[in-house]
């Protein structure tokens, strides 16, 4: 395949969604929610809708961002992702959502491509996107190498909180209905074991929402999000166990299965 360059910082099409009180809640229960949490999961208390939901609405259009830049999705692993979120979600909105694919940048042996969204409603912008996507084998193409890698190191001295969960067995499945994002690798046995993974793997998407989750958790009831953001540096299997660590005093998470880290760079900011 041959990238598009010509389409790198053209915005696609706006792309609606429609979402409702039972979607934030299918979403939240896709992220892990729990009977501990039931302003995530009732209409009577709002339902509060996680700030990570913002990949929600920003999918569809990502997707045709990526189509028309001359994207291979099955070559696609998810490196990095940022969420802004300016003001709470309502209940219920028509959103629209612009993508545009900002940056190519060769690896070498493959290629990363960032994204960025803006999804608004009838009153304006609630919120902000960026997609870090690596594609393999679609590098040496000439283009720029890109900005070095971030250091991913965490922070000095025990977390303030570890927060563990364990996921399902069936995590990806319905993280896939929620959210829309229906890559056969995280459904598909054969399509995984293809790819060289031992079976199908959860959504990057998912395990942040496990982390934003846990982060909001710590933090406590009062406390509004502005931005929440981390760098997928390891695949989880549907059925382990998450735990997130939290340093408060410098605003970092990171989240891990075992030893091995699968969220690293965590960071996010609040509203206040």
């Amino acid at each position: 395949m041959t990238w598009n360059l010509a389409r790198i910082g053209v915005p696609v099409e706006a792309r609606p969604l429609h979402y409702d009180a039972d979607r934030t809640v299918a979403y939240a229960l896709a992220c892990g929610a729990t009977t501990e949490e039931l302003d995530y999961l009732l209409e009577s208390r709002g339902p509060e809708v996680l700030p990570s939901f913002a990949v929600v609405p920003a999918f569809p259009a990502v997707v045709q961002a990526l189509s028309e830049a001359g994207a291979d999705l099955v070559s696609v692993l998810h490196g990095a992702q940022r969420i802004e979120v300016l003001r709470p979600f309502p209940e219920e909105a028509e959103l629209r959502t612009t993508a545009t694919p900002t940056a190519l940048y060769d690896k070498g042996k493959g290629a990363l491509l960032v994204v960025e969204t803006e999804s608004a409603d009838a009153s304006g912008l609630i919120c902000r996107t960026e997609w870090q996507l690596y594609f393999r084998g679609l590098g040496n193409f000439d283009g720029e190498r890109g900005p070095p890698a971030p250091d991913t190191s965490p922070p000095e001295g025990p977390p303030d909180a570890v927060l563990s969960e364990a996921t399902l067995l069936t995590q990806a499945l319905l993280y896939r209905v929620a959210s829309g994002d229906k890559n056969p690798i995280h459904a598909e046995p054969a399509i995984a074991q293809a790819l060289g993974f031992e079976r199908p793997i959860l959504h990057g998407l998912c395990t942040l929402g496990f982390a934003t989750r846990a982060v909001l958790g710590h933090l406590g009831p009062r406390v509004r999000l502005r931005t929440i953001e981390g760098r997928f540096a390891s695949p989880v299997l549907p059925g382990e166990t998450l735990s997130t660590h939290v340093w408060s005093s410098v605003r970092h998470f990171e989240t891990r299965v075992g030893d091995k880290t699968v969220i690293s760079r965590g960071r996010w900011t609040t509203a206040d």
